[in-house]
């Protein structure tokens, strides 16, 4: 079974060119609307006229082959990486505005871990977004980073270098961060990578917390066991296809089957 056979009943899907919309008409306003997006690699074209529509308030799981362009899709959104063709709108708004509310959580190992840095000091950073890299650091950014050092169980971490942090504690320094800078959308690619159950099941609990404060989630993710008790919705990248729905919807077998199978 391909991604072709997928049942429209099922869930919203696509080959190139046509939109992937949520199968149920009354959603939320988009927290991400993404239209005809194309993005190449070099010369390989890696996403293809995709569309799609991210509800405000919802935790969607990102998931696909390896390769298959999920990682270049959350960095087009994010605005690293050029468009071919498309838009992308973050709360309705595009280009430098839309980079106002969001926060990346990027993968582990991308991160130089040895740099010489606190815990502490990478929740600052949360500041410099809105007041650039030169203008002292104010009492409300001291307080917004107290604040989010104790949501995240950071506070007696604080001044520890961030390469003494286990798996879990350095996905939580990001998390601080994002809640710092006051985000509403969360972009997390591979999270889970190479933490502990228990932290993943720690961070996901807070994610869900956050959801409910009406933050929007999105987390590139490899394990297919809790997705659907812990996510709302699916989007699914395959080679020149795609495809978006709820999650009981999306993580049949068969379904699962055709989006893994080459």
């Amino acid at each position: 079974m391909d991604a072709e056979n997928f049942s429209s009943a099922q869930f919203s899907h696509a080959k190139a060119g046509n939109e992937a919309m949520p199968a149920n008409t009354a959603v939320p306003p988009s927290a991400i609307s993404c239209r005809e997006l194309s993005v190449s690699y070099g010369e390989k074209e890696v996403l293809s006229r995709l569309s799609v529509e991210i509800p405000e308030g919802s935790m969607t799981a990102i998931i696909g082959p390896n390769g298959a362009g999920k990682s270049t899709w959350m960095k087009a959104v994010l605005g690293l990486l050029p468009k071919n063709a498309g838009t992308v709108r973050i709360f309705g708004e595009e280009g430098k505005k839309a980079k106002n509310y969001l926060s990346y959580i990027p993968q582990s190992t991308k991160v130089n871990w040895d740099f010489p840095i606190t815990v502490e000091e990478v929740v600052e950073m949360a500041s410099y977004k809105k007041r650039g890299w030169f203008l002292p650091i104010r009492n409300e950014d001291r307080e917004k980073r107290d604040k989010a050092l104790e949501e995240m169980g950071l506070t007696e971490l604080r001044k520890r270098q961030i390469s003494q942090l286990s798996g879990g504690q350095k996905q939580k320094v990001f998390l601080a961060r994002a809640l710092a800078e006051e985000a509403k959308l969360f972009l997390l690619d591979e999270p889970f990578a190479a933490i502990d159950q228990k932290s993943e099941r720690s961070i996901t609990e807070k994610l869900k917390e956050f959801k409910k404060m009406g933050k929007t989630i999105l987390c590139i993710h490899h394990d297919l066991s809790r997705l659907q008790e812990n996510f709302d919705y699916i989007l699914w990248i395959k080679a020149g296809s795609y495809g978006f729905g709820r999650a009981e919807e999306v993580l049949s077998p068969e379904n699962v089957e055709a989006i893994f199978s080459y």
